[in-house]
């Protein structure tokens, strides 16, 4: 999913409505979105002001990191270019299913019920009342707060009242945007205090800031001028698997704080991981990139396409695509400019594994465990993603529940 790096709001005189926009191409469609998005997936260049990493092959430049990104995202970029994935073989992941919504609705508001809210004043179990359910989303609004909890309720957001006027004066009144440092510190405490039965960490599990969000809101007088501010810092954090980072939409929290620190919304992306004992053997360097570049683009950029973020880990695209199995592979975020001079953002993610296994839901990965290459820039892949039905192939034969489909080679 692509946001700009900024999301800025214009109103007219008095008048605020705070309604974050998101431009998201895998996993969320929704306010819910910035933060298991932001990072997660990628962000939207800026028209503007812009400075996209030329990425070479051998010998990466210094990358020059968004205002946001941590030094830890920048990192990944460095390592993944200079070494490939970094690592021979890893163990598969089994994402554990979730409990529920129900169960963690009913979870989330006692939490907020509790006699000193843990989640903070304004972010309240008060007056909420059941919305719009679906397949796939359990809902809640109230006068101050809002509550939805997906897919299996390893997913869930709740939001304060974060475009309440006077909240805002006071928030303005005693203090101002909250910077990288100050916001990791506050946001780790936040996990730890407020979110310590829903964010839970394996033995061989860390938790890492992956970096800084700024909901901007943009006032424009009645002589015309325009003014700015901050009105909400997010700090958006990911995890490591026996020292692997998770990539993709899962595995991934952001706690929103208004300009006095106190916390006015979280978005949870964040399954239970168990190691299997299958081993998946890595591809080298070498095969790795070749493999990009037939699947999505060369690791460098090519034909006017600007990469700018590349990162390799355990894949989990998050609750709605979170396949039976978690492997290895990387994301390759990049851009390209349109003849209207407009910015069109995405990222891929491709397989890592020297074994890949089938997944229902990263047609990629079915592909090449089936033996087959093709580039996810061509109408056959677009054709095949949107039939999940692999092209002049017959249907393959699913293994019993429960059991792990044999993997084959690329």
């Amino acid at each position: 999913m692509n946001t700009r790096e900024n999301n800025r709001q214009p109103r007219a005189g008095n008048h605020r409505g705070l309604t974050v926009k998101i431009g998201a191409s895998l996993v969320f469609a929704s306010a819910v979105a910035i933060v298991l998005a932001t990072i997660a997936n990628g962000e939207r260049s800026e028209p503007a002001g812009a400075q996209p990493v030329a990425l070479q092959e051998k010998y990466p430049p210094a990358v020059k990191p968004r205002r946001g990104h941590s030094e830890y995202l920048v990192g990944l970029t460095r390592k993944a270019l200079r070494e490939g994935f970094g690592k021979e073989a890893v163990l598969l992941l089994q994402p554990g299913r979730g409990p529920g919504r129900d169960a963690v609705v009913r979870q989330l508001m006692a939490v907020a019920a509790r006699r000193g809210n843990p989640f903070g004043p304004r972010i309240t179990a008060a007056g909420l009342q059941a919305a719009r359910t679906d397949k796939r989303n359990t809902a809640f609004v109230g006068p101050n707060s809002s509550l939805k909890v997906s897919a299996d309720g390893t997913r869930f957001r709740f939001r304060g009242n974060i475009d309440d006027p006077r909240e805002l004066e006071r928030a303005r009144a005693s203090g101002r945007m909250i910077e990288k440092d100050e916001l990791e510190k506050i946001g780790r405490n936040f996990i730890k205090e407020a979110l310590r039965d829903f964010v839970k960490l394996g033995s061989e599990e860390s938790l890492t800031f992956l970096g800084a969000k700024y909901l901007r809101d943009e006032s424009i007088s009645p002589d015309g001028k325009s003014q700015e501010e901050v009105v909400a810092s997010i700090a958006i954090f990911g995890r490591e698997v026996r020292g692997v980072p998770v990539i993709g939409g899962g595995s991934k929290v952001a706690i929103w704080f208004a300009n006095d620190r106190k916390p006015v919304g979280f978005d949870v992306d964040w399954p239970v991981y168990q190691p299997l004992r299958t081993r998946q053997g890595v591809l080298a360097r070498g095969q790795l990139f070749e493999r990009v570049r037939a699947t999505a683009i060369a690791p460098e950029g090519s034909g006017g396409r600007s990469v700018e973020r590349f990162e390799c880990g355990y894949v989990d695209l998050g609750a709605s695509k979170r396949g039976a199995g978690v492997q290895a592979g990387c994301a390759i975020h990049y851009a390209s400019r349109n003849d209207d001079g407009t910015l069109t953002a995405r990222v891929e993610y491709v397989p890592a594994g020297d074994k890949v296994f089938e997944d229902p839901k990263w047609p990629l990965a079915t592909l090449i465990a089936r033996g087959m290459t093709i580039n996810t820039d061509t109408p056959e892949f677009i054709k095949y993603a949107s039939t999940t039905r692999a092209p002049n192939t017959a249907p393959v034969q699913r293994p019993p529940r429960g059991r792990r489909p044999r993997p084959t080679r690329p």
